[in-house]
C-alpha cells in the first residue's frame, strides 16, 4: 500500500535539523521583523549570511555565522559552499538560517 500524499513538506528532519530563509531588509536592525530579530538573535542557530548584510545586522547575529562570498565571477563555487554549509548544519541536526539582503522572496 502506498503512504499518503503530503501536501507539505516536514517542518523539521526527524534529527530536528531545518532551514529557514530570512529577509535582512535594506540594512537597518530597526527595520527587521520581530520574528527575524528573534531567529537571528537566537545562539543555537546556525546562520548562512549573504556578503552584503550590514555590519549593524552582522552586530546582532547571537550564535555561530558564516559568509558566502558570493562575489562577481565566484556565484558558482559559492552557491556550493553555501549549499554545504546548508547540509553540515541540517546533519548536525541544527537549525540553518540563510540570511539574505532585502526581502529574499522578492
Amino acid at each position: 500500500e502506498r503512504a499518503p500524499a503530503r501536501s507539505r513538506p516536514p517542518s523539521a528532519l526527524p534529527n530536528g535539523g531545518r532551514v529557514t530563509l530570512v529577509g535582512a531588509g535594506p540594512g537597518s536592525p530597526d527595520l527587521l521583523t520581530v520574528a527575524a530579530h528573534r531567529i537571528i538573535t537566537d545562539p543555537d542557530n546556525l546562520l548562512i549570511v549573504d556578503r552584503l548584510v550590514s555590519d549593524e545586522i552582522l552586530g546582532l547575529i547571537g550564535g555561530e555565522y558564516k559568509v558566502a562570498n558570493k562575489n562577481p565571477g565566484c556565484q558558482g563555487a559559492a552557491q556550493k559552499e553555501i549549499y554545504e554549509w546548508c547540509l553540515e548544519g541540517l546533519r548536525e541536526g541544527r537549525h540553518v538560517v540563510r540570511l539574505k539582503i532585502g526581502d529574499p522572496f522578492v
